[in-house]
């Protein structure tokens, strides 16, 4: 992830275990992301460690620049709490 940059696909009220299907999205984008020197996470886990439980499992994500995925993991724990894997 030569430039930077960030992808974010939250959780949202509407959407509690996000939009975006794991097995068949995430996981392909979070592969080239990786191997692009980049991370991925879906905000504790990282989305390459998630074994899913079915073939439309849904995951929030968060895929880009080692640097501003972890940014985005400080803004996403609670207030006083240390980030976790974001």
């Amino acid at each position: 992830m030569k430039g930077g940059g960030i992808f974010c696909y939250p959780r949202t009220k509407s959407m509690p275990d996000g939009k975006l299907r794991l097995l068949v999205e995430l996981q392909p984008l979070a592969f080239i992301a990786e191997k692009a020197h980049g991370r991925a996470t879906d905000g504790a886990v990282p989305i390459l460690d998630k074994v899913p439980i079915s073939m439309g499992e849904l995951s929030p994500a968060y895929l880009g620049s080692e640097r501003e995925v972890s940014l985005a993991g400080t803004f996403l724990a609670a207030p006083g709490e240390e980030a976790a894997d974001a």
